[in-house]
């Protein structure tokens, strides 16, 4: 078995897998390569860079196909020529990227793949090398990109095993007398497959079977292997120093388990945590797997069924491609339009099928007009532009289109521009009249009335308000005397501004939180200033163990582990409860004697002392023993075990308290009962932190782990990875939204510039028909009065004698002179006074024919007539240049209404442009970002991992010189002991025949005594003093002689043992275990008083007659019989060990270990429970580590 230094080097090992999984995969691989070299050589790692490469992506389909059993597995790259180009783990992914390196053109050599080579895949799993079918074949290129989405059918490359007629070696069922413990960790048995529940490993020495131990469902066992017993003639078990082989046997197959040297020793121990290959010697391997041709991971290889056959395919019924068959997912096959322009675009298609059809330029799919801006079903390009209101003055029946109507100016006119109701002749239209008062004195005067309703209603003044004190109720006009009472001060919180007279009512401003349910109400505030804050219930001390640094109520919820600060004043002031752990203190503080050094455990929080310290400055080595609790009890008075211990200083001089973290050279912060442990230095207020390197919070200052470590760097990368797609993702959104805008905006654009296309040509049909009008209304006007001016004046001067042809002729003029009037209210011109002339003038023409004598004053009037209308038509002129100066205007209006279209649309052009820049500049500035992240990201995981490789590297180097270094120390030491065991037998055998002379002469002289008594009997009674005297020392004599006659031997074990005091007297401690040497470790009552030579602490002082002691003894010594030395006491020195100094077992504060089984020092499986009293067990941890204990 290990003790000391061996042992805790094996646990050391042990709790690093990650270093040894390292080692086991470097040795691994060394070895696996050599086996397989003849029929398959595994190729190694790539791990060049060559300056260019394509990428190969291993989708999930590929890597799923793959059966994978090693952590260490990975995909390789290789060319035809069988060079390595590149590879990648596997173990655990679903999919990866595989980099295939180049040749670098600037060296002579060729390093990489050449341009168009061909790339051929194989997996590494373990010491199995499979080879790969690429579903896509692949072609170098570089930077290029190879998909490869399908099975890869592995094929296994096999070597050549023996098969059948197998020689296994069977299960050990001997026994010889002596044997030595193979401890097989989780490291030895992760490097093994075990499929058969009958399996085993059997252990050979010269061809012999000298032990064997069950495999199947083991993470961890111990395997006895049995030496030859020397007291036989025949060799029936392994020769002191000969080589251990070991076996698996699998079912029906042998494997060769090939390890460091396994040398027997008797009754050592030693750990196997790795191996360095597996190698199938007989049988035939069963190998699992798909056996069904139709599946994707179909193996060739397989020769039994595992039903893990898999068949990609769709498995959406409704699908082109449904295969019933399927049972993996795989894409669905939905024939159909997929162009999305297509009238039949069909959104699950994801094949075209030939059928999309589009619709006609102009038309949508189901024939109506793209662009039908007023929904008549006539398409804008074929439309008629005209006035399609037949209540209108130009109603145009053939108009698709509405264009410019031309309507009276008022709908109470008509298109002549008369009213079409006015009753009572007023010159306002019924439907301008307006009943109500028309008096302007009255109250009610309504300006607007044109007819009185005789409604008017006399002014009463006075104050109208009704708030105010002097209100007047009959007022009905305001004369500004109300009198309104109220604050006047604008400041205050209750100002109104209606008051005109001070009450002495104001309040001032209060702000705060107004919210009766915040958790900063205000009850004084009267102005809300948006402080109002949720409450949050919570601990909002920050001294207790819950504290919440968010909660603003204290819900009373704070717990705390307190302390009363009442220290025991002596160790013996503790709860004596029985059971004991044994603690030695070398590391130094700066405390004064008397000062207090205490272990304490928690009691429903409070802490409690349980083990008490009182400081002693000139010691350099003390003791503390700390008490466990009494499982008698129901009350918890000491720790129980896997409590941690926490440790506090008294400082008595400041009276203040402590916190101390131990740093222990043996053993650790978790008490167990009767441990023994050594502390060797002190942190006070360490640095608490995260210590993993692996993670983002890691701290390099940190002496103390505190749980804090929580987000990984990989993680940290993948994060990034996904921000990135996301940023991708939201591009894309964007660049859509951008598109759509650009799609509306094109269409906005268009309609408006259709709209403008409308409204310009119907502007100019206006303008054009306007103009057309004026001037053949201009034209006739002019040609019809110079007619008529011309046929009056030949009326003048031919009256007298063609009266009957100037009546004609006024007929004519009667004629004229109606259509003229029709003409002069079109143009808007002064229409009254021509129907006034017109109306005179047919009444002046009704004279002349009744009255011929006045005919003369008649052409008079007529003449002067003439010359009111040719006034009349130089007004005309002057409105017609004024209308072709409104025209003119009308142009710069619609010159200046394009112009100001063409800055819109411009400036939304513009606008939509340096959106467009800004959004691009927007999705560089994001992509350049996360690019940067991820990039720092990796290039931290990278380095992280670098290191790590390298600092693993080194320590594995430093723990193999180590553990060589440690077995070659053993061996000599063992050696050491050897010679020692040897020269104490021989100087026993000395010692044992000089007591035998001693007997002799001491009975010799006691026959001599008894003559001289009897001679002397007769002599003076003063002789009889000196005779009791004699007899008193003849009594002594016998007793001493008695018990060296008769001795009481005991043999101590390795380990503890319970022993008896058996002589009559106390005896020195010290003196009386001499002889032990450095084999004993220490020796203590049930009180807990200790001798522990080793630190030179002695509070046992003597043994005691019929105590009981329990002893620890580093190794066993057999036939120990107290010696017989009264009142001789030894002076203790201390005689620490140098690696008790030198060792430092490093324990993470985050291991969580389980227990896993529990051996005695034969590798067989014991019940604790059942064990018998002083029986030595170990306890085997998952993390690989070691303890022992004794019942």
């Amino acid at each position: 078995m290990f003790e000391g230094n061996n042992l805790k080097k094996h646990q050391f090992i042990s709790n690093n897998p990650p270093l040894m999984k390292k080692l086991l995969f470097s040795i691994g691989m060394l070895f696996t390569s050599i086996l397989l070299h003849a029929q398959c050589e595994i190729p190694q790692p790539f791990t060049g860079n060559t300056g260019s490469n394509m990428t190969v992506m291993l989708t999930e389909s590929f890597l799923s196909s793959l059966t994978i059993e090693s952590e260490a597995a990975y995909v390789v790259a290789t060319t035809d020529d069988g060079m390595v180009v590149g590879s990648e783990p596997v173990y655990g992914l679903t999919q990866t990227s595989l980099a295939v390196w180049g040749d670098d053109s600037s060296t002579s050599e060729v390093d990489g793949a050449l341009s168009g080579a061909s790339i051929t895949l194989q997996l590494v799993d373990g010491a199995k090398l499979y080879a790969l079918t690429a579903p896509v074949a692949i072609s170098y290129s570089s930077g290029g990109m190879s998909i490869q989405d399908g099975a890869a059918n592995p094929t296994l490359c096999e070597t050549e095993v023996q098969e059948g007629n197998c020689d296994y070696p069977g299960l050990y069922d001997g026994n010889t007398g002596n044997n030595m413990t193979l401890m097989l960790t989780s490291g030895f048995f992760d490097g093994i497959t075990v499929t058969d529940e009958s399996a085993y490993i059997a252990a050979s020495s010269g061809g012999m079977l000298v032990g064997s131990v069950n495999a199947y469902g083991i993470t961890q066992t111990s395997l006895a292997i049995w030496g030859d017993d020397s007291s036989t003639s025949e060799v029936d078990g392994a020769s002191l120093g000969a080589n251990v082989t070991l076996e698996l046997v699998d079912g029906s197959n042998i494997y060769t388990i090939n390890t460091a040297g396994i040398p027997y020793v008797v009754n050592g121990t030693q750990i196997v945590s790795s191996l360095t290959s597996v190698v199938h010697t007989c049988g035939v391997i069963e190998i699992q797997g798909c056996t069904s041709d139709w599946a994707d991971n179909y193996n060739p290889s397989a020769n039994v069924d595992d039903g893990s056959c898999e068949l990609t395919g769709c498995m959406e019924s409704e699908a082109n491609n449904y295969n019933a068959q399927a049972n993996v997912a795989g894409a669905c096959e939905y024939l159909g339009c997929t162009n999305a322009n297509a009238c039949n675009f069909d959104a699950q298609a994801n094949n075209d099928d030939g059928s999309c059809y589009f619709n006609q330029t102009g038309y949508d799919c189901d024939g109506v007009c793209l662009v039908d801006t007023d929904s008549d079903g006539v398409c804008d390009g074929f439309e008629v532009l005209g006035c399609m209101d037949a209540s209108a003055c130009n109603y145009d029946e053939t108009a698709t289109d509405a264009g410019f109507c031309s309507y009276p100016s008022q709908t109470w006119l008509n298109c002549e521009e008369e009213c079409n109701n006015d009753v009572d002749n007023d010159g306002i239209c019924d439907e301008f009249e307006v009943s109500g008062c028309i008096d302007p004195t009255a109250f009610n005067y309504n300006e607007n009335a044109t007819d009185d309703d005789g409604s008017c209603i006399d002014v009463v003044l006075g104050c109208t308000n009704s708030n105010a004190t002097n209100y007047n109720v009959s007022a009905n006009t305001d004369n500004g005397s109300c009198l309104i009472e109220g604050c006047t001060d604008a400041t205050a919180f209750n100002y109104n501004s209606e008051a005109n007279i001070n009450d002495g009512s104001c309040q001032a401003v209060v702000e705060g939180c107004t919210d009766e349910n915040a958790a900063n109400y205000n009850a004084s505030a009267n102005v809300d200033d948006s402080s109002c804050e949720s409450v949050v219930l919570g601990c909002t001390d920050a001294s207790a163990l819950n504290y919440n640094d968010s909660a603003n109520v204290d819900d009373s919820s704070c717990e705390y582990v307190s302390f009363n600060g009442a220290w025991p004043s002596d160790p013996g002031g503790l709860t004596i409860t029985g059971n004991n752990a044994t603690i030695a203190v070398t590391g130094s503080l700066a405390l004064d004697n008397g000062d207090y050094v205490g272990a304490f455990y928690q009691v429903d929080g409070a802490l409690v002392c349980g083990g008490l310290l009182i400081w002693d400055t000139d010691a350099t080595n003390q003791l503390i023993v700390v008490w466990g609790d009494d499982a008698n009890t129901e009350l918890k008075d000491g720790f129980a075990a896997g409590d941690e211990i926490l440790w506090m200083a008294y400082d008595a001089s400041s009276a203040e308290n402590i916190n101390l973290y131990p740093t222990y050279s043996e053993g650790d912060n978790t008490y167990m009962v009767n441990a023994a442990y050594v502390i060797s230095d002190w942190l006070i207020d360490p640095t608490f932190g995260c210590m993993d390197p692996a993670y983002e919070e890691y701290n390099s200052a940190a002496l103390v782990e505190d749980g804090s470590c929580s987000t990984l760097w990989s993680d940290l990368h993948t994060n990034k990875v996904d921000e990135l797609a996301d940023a991708n993702e939201q591009i894309d959104t964007l660049n859509t939204d951008l598109l759509n805008l650009n799609n509306t905006m094109n269409t906005t654009v268009i309609s408006m510039q259709a709209d403008y296309d409308s409204v310009v040509l119907d502007y100019q049909g206006q303008l054009f028909d306007l103009n057309t009008s004026l001037t053949d209304s201009l034209n006739y006007v002019h040609a019809e009065w110079d007619l008529a001016v011309a046929n009056l004046v030949a009326d003048s001067l031919d009256l007298e004698t063609e009266v009957a042809g100037l009546e004609s002729h006024v007929s004519q003029l009667q004629s004229d002179s109606t259509q003229f009037e029709a003409d002069v209210a079109s143009l808007q011109a002064d229409s009254l006074a021509l129907e006034v002339e017109v109306a005179g003038l047919e009444s002046h023409v009704s004279n002349l024919q009744s009255d011929s004598t006045a005919f003369e004053a008649h052409v008079a009037s007529l003449q002067s007539d003439s010359t009111q209308f040719e006034a009349d038509i130089d007004a005309l002129e002057t409105y017609v240049s004024e209308l072709k100066s409104d025209s003119t205007a009308l142009e710069a209006t619609l010159a200046q209404t394009i112009t100001d279209y063409d800055t819109q649309i411009a400036n939304l052009i513009s606008a939509h442009n340096a959106e467009v820049v800004a959004l691009n500049t927007a999705h560089d500035a994001v992509v350049a970002g996360l690019n940067s992240d991820a990039t720092a990201a990796a290039d931290a995981a990278s380095d992280l991992l670098q290191q790590t490789i390298e600092n693993n590297s080194l320590d594995s180097a430093n723990m193999v010189f180590a553990y060589e270094t440690q077995i070659s120390s053993l061996t000599s030491s063992f050696q050491n002991d050897i010679a020692i065991l040897v020269a104490d037998s021989t100087a026993l055998e000395v010692e044992i025949v000089g007591l035998e002379g001693d007997i002799i002469d001491l009975q010799s002289d006691s026959t001599q005594f008894e003559a001289d008594i009897a001679s002397l009997q007769s002599d003076s009674l003063a002789l009889e003093v000196e005779i009791a005297g004699l007899e008193a020392d003849k009594q002594n004599l016998t007793d001493n002689l008695n018990y060296h006659s008769t001795p009481l031997y005991v043999d101590l074990a390795q380990g503890w043992n319970m022993i008896g005091f058996p002589l009559q007297e106390s005896m020195d401690v010290a003196a009386s275990l001499e002889v032990l040497g450095d084999r004993i470790h220490l020796i203590k009552n049930n009180s807990a008083a200790v001798y522990w030579p080793e630190f030179g602490f002695n509070s046992l002082g003597s043994l005691e007659p019929g105590q009981g002691y329990q002893i620890r003894m580093y190794e066993a010594h057999n036939d120990y019989t107290f010696p017989y030395i009264p009142g001789q006491r030894l002076e203790v020195i201390p005689q620490v060990p140098a690696w008790v100094n030198d060792l430092v077992v490093p324990v993470h504060p985050n291991d969580i270990r389980s227990l896993v089984s529990v051996v005695n020092t034969l590798g067989q499986k014991v019940q604790p429970d059942d064990a018998f009293k002083g029986e030595v067990m170990l306890y085997l941890y998952s993390d690989g580590s070691v303890e022992k204990l004794v019942k």
